[in-house]
Parts: C-alpha cells; sequence; structure tokens
C-alpha cells in the first residue's frame, strides 16, 4: 500500500473528479481519496465528490493498492498521477 498526505492547491470540481476518474481507469489499483474525515473510493467518486468537499488548503490523502501491472510499480505510478491532479 502507498500513501500521500499532501495540501491540495485545487478544489475538487465535478470536472476535476471527472478528470480523477479517467486517469483511476488506467489502474487496475484500488484508489481511495479522503478529506475531512470521509474516504471515497475512485471508483464512486462521480457522485461523491461534493461530499468530500476538498478546497485548496485542505489535507488530503490518497491511498493506492493492489495494483499488479506490475506489482509496486503500477500503485506507485497511480499515486504520482492521482495527487498531480490535485496539486494543478
Amino acid at each position: 500500500m502507498y500513501m500521500e498526505e499532501f495540501t491540495a492547491t485545487r478544489a475538487l470540481t465535478e470536472e476535476l473528479a471527472e478528470e480523477i476518474m479517467t486517469h483511476c481507469g488506467h489502474y487496475t489499483s484500488r484508489i481511495t481519496i479522503s478529506c475531512h474525515d470521509l474516504i471515497v473510493n475512485a471508483p464512486v467518486l462521480a457522485v461523491a465528490w461534493a461530499d468530500l468537499n476538498i478546497r485548496p488548503g485542505d489535507r488530503v490523502t490518497i491511498t493506492v493498492e493492489s495494483g499488479h501491472q506490475p506489482p509496486d510499480l503500477e500503485d506507485r505510478r497511480a499515486l504520482s498521477d492521482i495527487a498531480g491532479l490535485f496539486r494543478g
């Protein structure tokens, strides 16, 4: 499992949620995003993005696990990719 906690530099909007979901589709890893004590699995981000209420300056945690193309490397790539979307 890989985890990164960071400060968001942009808000989680519907458009960003769709972009994240598109990127998540490139990985077999399980990806979760948490903020404000809420945890959302990436596959349901399209309907739950507003509940996370992520704004610039909020602490966000992303966890990535169980990717297998190849193991470990896919999880690290997915984490870097998704976290990068929050940084702009």
